[in-house]
C-alpha cells in the first residue's frame, strides 16, 4: 500500500488505500470474526491457503493486524465469469474477497500483461531507486537477476519434464519441453561468455 501509487491503478478500476479500507470500511464489514482467506485448492478436505507464510503475505498481513478465521477453497481465476464469482461469493455473505495471491496463472501470461501498466512504484521509491543508483553503480552498467539458491534449487527439481515452467516458454519453442535441471540452474561458466554478445549492440 505504501509502494504503489493509486492514480494509476484508478484508471482501471476504483480503489483505495488499505489503510483506508481498515479504517473506515473493515469495522463494519470486515471484522476479525468473518475474515476469510481464499486460496486456489484443488483438493478435497480441510483447506490450508497459509496466508502468512512467506514475504510479503506474512508481513503484509501482520502490519494490519490480520488473522483469518476461516480459509476458503476456490477454483477460479481472473478469466472466470462475474457470475461464477458472484455464485461462489455472494456480497451478502461475502463482502469481502480477501486473496492469497493474484487469481492468475504463474508467470503471467501474455494476455495479462497488459494489467501491468496499472501497477506503479510511487514517487518515494522511485526516488530511492534513482538514488541508489547513482551512489552505488558506476556508469555503464548491467544488472543480472540470477535465480541459484536452494529455493530455486527445489523449484527446478519440480519442472524438470514440463512443457512449460515458470518462463520457460521464452527460451523454447512452442511445445517445447524443459528436460534437463542444467536449463535452470546456470553456473557463471553458462552466461559471463554470453555478456559480451549481449552488450555488443550497446556499444
Amino acid at each position: 500500500t505504501h509502494t504503489h501509487t493509486h492514480r494509476q491503478l484508478r484508471q482501471y478500476h476504483r480503489a483505495i488505500t488499505m489503510e483506508q479500507f481498515m479504517t473506515t470500511l473493515a469495522p463494519s464489514v470486515w471484522p476479525p470474526s468473518a475474515r476469510k482467506i481464499m486460496c486456489f485448492w484443488r483438493e478435497a478436505g480441510s483447506v490450508d491457503c497459509k496466508p502468512k507464510e512467506g514475504n510479503p503475505f506474512g508481513p503484509f498481513w501482520n502490519h494490519y493486524n490480520v488473522d483469518f478465521a476461516e480459509h476458503v477453497g476456490m477454483q477460479l481465476f481472473y478469466g472466470s465469469s462475474p457470475a461464477e464469482w458472484l455464485a461462489a461469493f455472494p456480497p451478502s455473505t461475502v463482502p469481502v474477497v480477501a486473496l492469497k495471491g493474484a487469481p492468475a496463472a504463474f508467470p503471467v501470461q501474455p494476455h495479462h500483461r497488459a494489467l501491468q501498466q496499472f501497477v506503479v512504484f510511487n514517487t518515494a521509491i522511485q526516488h530511492h531507486l534513482s538514488e541508489f543508483i547513482v551512489k552505488r553503480l558506476a556508469r555503464p552498467y548491467i544488472a543480472l537477476h540470477i535465480r541459484a539458491g536452494p529455493d530455486w534449487q527445489k523449484a527446478c527439481a519440480t519442472g524438470v519434464g514440463s512443457p512449460s515452467y515458470m518462463e520457460s516458454g521464452q527460451c523454447e519453442l512452442p511445445g517445447g519441453t524443459v528436460t534437463l535441471v542444467g536449463f535452470f540452474l546456470l553456473g557463471e561458466e553458462s552466461f559471463l561468455p554470453q555478456l559480451p554478445l549481449s552488450l555488443s549492440p550497446l556499444s
